[in-house]
């Protein structure tokens, strides 16, 4: 049987349905006039419900960790900002001195990568940046870029992977977390979507 899934972030089902059930309350006869479902022990039942989310969510570390490697992926990302802005300078003083033209070094879309976290994508575009940047050694050099620097991006590009792996394997977690608990967070959901239809 397939599995069903909600619409929205699991960590976001909580406050969600916290902001219906005020709703609810503050139009208690409304809904109680549209349906039968709003019973006289629909919002005790919403809240008992509300509390077992979050205290499964409080009780589980996952998410939390998982917004630590987020936060290490996006840092070890925007490490390499001032260095990439160090190399694109020069390479656009060096226009036509290159083997290839300024634009194979794709500043650009590292710049996207790195604003999107795309880590696969900063990884390969980096990778192609470090291998022109060594093609084109001498005429870097000349204009102040030091090896140190394409050390540097090379190592941000280890380092980023790694955190990657990290990252996949505890969204593997969360998403075995999620699974040991649909059940729960499709009841409540269910309670969502009925209180937003109405």
């Amino acid at each position: 049987m397939k599995e069903t899934r909600i619409p929205v972030r699991i960590e976001d089902l909580a406050p969600l349905a916290t902001e219906l059930c005020i709703q609810y309350k503050n139009n208690k006869s409304d809904f109680e006039d549209y349906s039968t479902d709003f019973t006289t022990s629909y919002a005790t039942d919403l809240e008992a419900k509300i509390t077992t989310v979050e205290k499964t969510f409080s009780s589980s570390v996952i998410i939390g960790e998982l917004a630590l490697i987020s936060k290490k992926l996006k840092d070890k990302l925007l490490s390499a900002r001032p260095l990439i802005t160090r190399i694109e300078g020069n390479v656009k003083n060096l226009e036509g001195k290159l083997n290839v033209a300024a634009s194979k070094f794709d500043f650009i879309g590292i710049r996207k990568s790195i604003n999107g976290s795309d880590s696969e994508g900063f990884n390969s575009k980096v990778t192609t940046l470090v291998k022109l940047c060594e093609n084109n050694k001498a005429a870097l050099e000349s204009k102040g870029v030091k090896p140190e620097h394409i050390e540097l991006l090379r190592q941000i590009v280890v380092d980023v992977k790694a955190i990657s792996i990290e990252h996949i394997n505890k969204n593997n977690d969360k998403e075995n977390f999620v699974k040991e608990n649909n059940a729960l967070f499709l009841s409540l959901w269910k309670d969502c979507t009925l209180t937003q239809v109405a």
